[in-house]
């Protein structure tokens, strides 16, 4: 469990994130928030940048290459 207060404000952070997305903020704002997170979190051990990119990648994946969905 995330103890420390830098831990605190990132798991704020989170749900202000969230919070973005269920109220349509830009999605260019979103993708720049979420990789803020990641940041943070391969900075303090929790992941890596090879695990989150291997992560995200199939979220966007359709938005790069629209003409691929079936």
């Amino acid at each position: 469990m995330l103890s420390t207060d830098k831990d605190n404000a990132l798991w704020k952070f989170n749900a202000e994130f969230l919070a973005g997305c269920r109220d349509g903020l830009p999605i260019c704002k979103l993708n720049r928030w979420l990789g803020y997170i990641q940041g943070v979190l391969i900075e303090r051990g929790y992941t890596t940048v090879q695990t989150e990119r291997d992560w995200t990648r199939p979220f966007f994946r359709p938005l790069d290459y629209p003409q691929e969905q079936a």
